[in-house]
Parts: C-alpha cells; structure tokens; sequence
C-alpha cells in the first residue's frame, strides 16, 4: 500500500516537473519582453529594458530626435490632399496593420475656426479635395506614433505600444498644438509639421493634422 502511494505522488511530481519544463521553453524561445532599439541603426536611441521601460521618457526622447527633427522624411500637404493615391505608400501603419498615417509639412491659410481645430486652406488645386482640420485637442490616436514608420511594434508590447501612442499625444496637446489654442484670426498663415490621419467615414474625407511644430505668420 505504501510503495503504491509512493508510486502515485511520483506520478504527480513528475507530471508537474514536466509542466514546468514546458513552460520554460516556451518562454526562452518566447520572451514576454523583448531588448531591442526602437529604430535599428540609430544610436541615439535608447533601448527598450525588459520590465516596465518609462514610457513617458521614450516619448520625450521620439519627440526630440525624431518627431522634431528636419531630417526625418515628410510628404509636402498639397501632394496628399490633391492625389492621395500618389503618396499612399509613404504612409505608415502599425505592424497590425490599418490605415496609413502620414508625416506631413505645409502651410495652410485659417479658413475657420471651431472647438475641434482651426480648419485650413493648403492650396490644394483639385476639384474635390478632401478638407484639412488641425487638432488643437484633446488628441487621440495613433498618428504620432506610427506616422514616421520608425517604431516597429515588435520593440514593445502591445500594452507599452499603446502607451507610448498617449504619451505622444500628451506632448502634441502640451507642445504641437499649443500655438494653435491661442486666439488664431480667420485669414492667418501658418506653417506646419504634422502627424496626418484621413478620415473618410463622412461624406467628405477629413485628412487631420495633429501637430508637432507650429508657426503662427
């Protein structure tokens, strides 16, 4: 009786020996967490630590060598707004896919504004145009984040992704669109680089701007 209690609570050890195994493999070959730079090839950049990385410090850090760089590639507005085929491979989207998000410079005219931005003239010439609206906020989304294509998803995981895509548009509402919220007359010019989303669920699509750097004129 006893050598056959034996047998069975060896039984048991050993099934749970083996659970554990298995788990240790899946995740070395798995890791929950990942070091790897943000953009391959760019020193500057700092890594992403296992754990829990500041969020909030990685976004200050994309925001100033990155998204307020003058060497990062952008599309000039007017190309987008008047022939959005002609561009739609220079937008980015996130590893999971979606719409594509543009990294945009321009200059526009203030036609309007309301409480969701300041509504602009960018001197597109075709006939049917989509409208170009300039958050001022509060901003959400992805824009930021994925607009520049220079974060790939797999240096993060999915949570930190998105938490970095609100510290960006915790900046853009601190920094970008803040000369935007100042009184802004009908009729003023101002100069732009900006994160671009269109937005085709109504009638007319919406291409909108959600800023990085603002020059009222």
């Amino acid at each position: 009786m006893q050598a056959n209690m034996m047998r069975l609570e060896w039984g048991r050890a050993s099934r749970w020996l083996g659970w554990v195994l298995a788990l240790a493999v899946v995740l070395v070959i798995f890791p929950p967490f990942h070091m790897q730079r943000l953009q391959p090839g760019d020193a500057n950049l700092p890594l992403v630590p296992a754990g829990s990385p500041d969020m909030r410090q990685i976004a200050e850090d994309f925001w100033a060598r990155e998204l307020s760089s003058p060497t990062i590639a952008s599309i000039d507005i007017r190309t987008l707004v008047d022939n959005p085929a002609s561009v739609e491979k220079q937008g980015h989207t996130a590893d999971l896919g979606g719409r594509p998000y543009y990294f945009l410079t321009g200059r526009g005219r203030v036609v309007s504004v309301d409480s969701t931005g300041l509504w602009l003239d960018v001197g597109a010439t075709g006939k049917d145009a989509m409208k170009v609206l300039a958050l001022t906020g509060p901003i959400f989304g992805n824009a930021l984040r994925d607009a520049t294509g220079l974060l790939p998803m797999g240096a993060l995981s999915f949570t930190q992704f998105n938490t970095l895509s609100a510290e960006l548009d915790r900046l853009a509402e601190a920094r970008g669109a803040a000369p935007l919220r100042a009184p802004v007359a009908v009729g003023t010019n101002i100069t732009f680089t900006a994160a671009g989303e269109i937005d085709d669920s109504g009638a007319t699509p919406i291409l909108q701007l959600v800023p990085v750097q603002v020059t009222v004129q």
